[in-house]
Order: C-alpha cells, then structure tokens, then sequence
C-alpha cells in the first residue's frame, strides 16, 4: 500500500512538473522540427521564461487522475463481496523442519511426546496454528506458544509440520 502511494505521489509530481512548464503549444519532436535561422544569444533580456501555470486541460486531468486514484476507492460492500476462497499456503521443506525441530522442538519433544493423534487429526494451517499458540484456542495451553521461541517464521513451523509428517508413526 506504502509503495502504490508513493509511486502516485512521485507521477503526480512529475505530472505536476510537466504541467508547469507547459506553455499549450504542441510538442515537436526534434528530428522533425525545422532548424532554427536565428543564432541564440545569452543575454539577460532575451530569456523567456515559460509560463507557472498549467493549462486548464491539464488541470482538468489531474484531478481526473487524483479523483480515480484517491478519492473514489473501492466501496467497502464491494470488497466484502469478493469471495476468497484460501489464502496462500506455504509449502513445508521437511528437512529443514527436521533441523529446524532438532534444534528449537527435541528439548521437550521426542518420539514419544508428540501424539500421532494430534499431527493425522489437522490439516498444515490447523498445526502451524497449534503450534503459534502453544494448543487450541479457548483450552488449556499444553506449550509454550512457538515452543518458547518466538523468533520462529510461518515457513519454519511449515517446514517443522512438513518433517513432522514424515516421521513414522
């Protein structure tokens, strides 16, 4: 969001630009243009200076361009109409989930500790999700939310669900 505003910000400045030095006259392309006969002197008196403010039309466009992009945003009804169906997974690497569960999980968890129940009985997200809060939601927490560690990713607890999930039961 922070990068679409700039990017309008910095072409309406450059707009804006343009605009000032406009002075209406069309635009001739220099290949085409015909060879000036008078030879150009420096002096202060024969500096013209275009003229500051745009033309009408330009101004005209502008605020076409500010009322598109700024003023008339998407309605809230409409956004909430969209239908997402699923957010993007993150695919899980189960070898780096099993260096990954070697380092940060085998302290409290070996074999034993961690029920098959609880990895066959959820899909990857449920598990990640698990694993965030240290339990389900709304009961007793079973761990410490991300084992105690909360420098781990969504991709590490993928990759740990992903080793996870290799594991014999």
């Amino acid at each position: 969001m922070k990068r679409t505003f700039f990017v309008i910000i910095t072409l309406l400045l450059i707009l804006g630009f343009r605009l000032a030095a406009y002075d209406g006259d069309p635009i001739e392309d220099e290949a085409t243009a015909p060879a000036s006969t008078k030879t150009p002197t420096l002096s202060a008196l024969s500096v013209e200076v275009a003229p500051t403010s745009p033309s009408p039309g330009a101004a005209v466009a502008v605020e076409r361009i500010i009322e598109d992009v700024i003023v008339s945003p998407t309605p809230e009804e409409d956004i909430l109409g969209w239908e997402v169906t699923s957010t993007p997974r993150l695919a899980g690497d189960p070898i780096a989930g099993e260096q990954i569960f070697a380092s940060a999980c085998n302290v409290c968890h070996s074999q034993v500790m961690i029920s098959n129940e609880i990895i066959t009985g959820r899909t990857d997200q449920e598990l990640v999700e698990f694993i965030k809060l240290g339990g389900v939601p709304g009961e007793p927490k079973v761990m410490l939310p991300k084992g105690g560690n909360p420098a781990l990713t969504d991709q590490n607890l993928f990759n740990i669900v992903a080793y996870l999930r290799t594991r014999p039961n």
